[in-house]
């Protein structure tokens, strides 16, 4: 199951496939993607900073899990500027070795988005009085649980769109 997820070689062919339909679009399409990426990061820093005020000195796991969303948005952030930087000072002739070689590395932004957005949570749940804690607790369990469950149904029919195959089933990416 997390095999497939890894597996560079879907990527590889999802990209190419949005390469050709396009060549001198290609930069900007995938620049677009980790633009958002790294938008999201920055905002899930600053939310995490929030939860690290005066008042919770006390609180180690707060300060633990906020610490660590902050430094996992903050890698995802540069990795995505990388990627975007890298992208962009390729020449389109090009593009097609730079998927290639470097496909397998577009998985980790993706990977630091999510993750970093529920160590936010978590930090979200250890900063609300345990009252309230323990009410939201399975609602943003469920919540995460259902998210993760969207993006592997529709990263696999993204997959299936690209190999044009008409059973979405039979590919299982997550």
């Amino acid at each position: 199951m997390l095999s497939s997820f890894f597996n560079k070689n879907s990527r590889i062919n999802i990209w190419k496939k949005v390469y050709n339909e396009n060549p001198d679009n290609f930069n900007s399409r995938i620049t677009k993607v980790y633009e958002i990426i790294s938008i999201t990061t920055a905002i899930m820093s600053g939310l995490s900073v929030s939860f690290m005020g005066k008042n919770n000195g006390n609180n180690t796991q707060l300060l633990v899990v906020s610490t660590m969303a902050i430094c996992l948005s903050l890698f995802t952030l540069i990795f995505s500027i990388i990627i975007i930087t890298m992208t962009n000072a390729t020449e389109t002739k090009n593009y097609l070795i730079f998927i290639d070689e470097w496909s397998g590395t577009f998985v980790f932004p993706v990977i630091g988005v999510i993750s970093s957005s529920t160590l936010t949570l978590v930090s979200l749940l250890l900063y609300i009085p345990y009252e309230i804690r323990i009410y939201t607790l399975p609602i943003v369990t469920i919540g995460i649980l259902m998210l993760l469950i969207f993006y592997c149904k529709i990263r696999t029919a993204v997959f299936n769109y690209s190999n044009n195959s008409s059973s979405i089933s039979n590919y299982s990416l997550c």
